[in-house]
């Protein structure tokens, strides 16, 4: 289970302390900043369309380190 789960990515994340972290099939916004030790630290880029956030596949990086120029997503199916 996800509850399981989440105390042991952000003990990997804290350990590791990277800079960029991608993540793939996360579901929403919140399941990804559930697991960064230190969320005020990155920023994160998503899915968005209108209103609506979906962290499925999603990029995390470090403020301090990057600075965000553009983003964008695309489908390669219908």
């Amino acid at each position: 289970p996800w509850s399981q789960r989440v105390p042991e990515l952000r003990e990997f994340i804290a350990r590791y302390n990277p800079d960029l972290i991608g993540f793939q099939e996360m579901g929403w916004n919140d399941d990804v900043m559930a697991i960064v030790p230190t969320p005020e630290a990155y920023a994160l880029v998503t899915f968005i369309r209108g209103s609506f956030e979906y962290g499925d596949s999603a990029l995390l990086y470090k403020k301090d380190r990057y600075e965000q120029l553009e983003s964008g997503q695309f489908f390669l199916g219908p």
